[in-house]
């Protein structure tokens, strides 16, 4: 009786914590771009803290899937240029 007890309490507690584990989602796309307007290929962006990240395809164009959080810092670095970190906060 006691181990049926401890069973249904641990198959309680696993449904409790799904919706905690099925994080939201969101998705980036976007052009990078250099100084002159020029599109940029083979750059790295990643969201710190998250595994994961894109790398830019020869027409600069990225898409990157992360969880959702109210501010994200994207890493954004590519040789020969200075890496660079931009916040964003997602519109709802």
């Amino acid at each position: 009786m006691s181990n049926m007890r401890n069973l249904l309490l641990v198959l309680a507690l696993v449904f409790l914590s799904l919706p905690a584990l099925s994080q939201e989602k969101i998705q980036f796309s976007g052009v990078v771009r250099g100084e002159q307007g020029s599109k940029l290929d083979l750059v790295t962006l990643s969201v710190k803290g998250q595994p994961g990240g894109s790398i830019s395809d020869p027409n600069g164009k990225f898409n990157l899937t992360s969880i959702y959080q109210d501010t994200l810092y994207l890493h954004i670095s590519c040789l020969g240029y200075q890496a660079i970190d931009k916040m964003i906060i997602p519109s709802t």
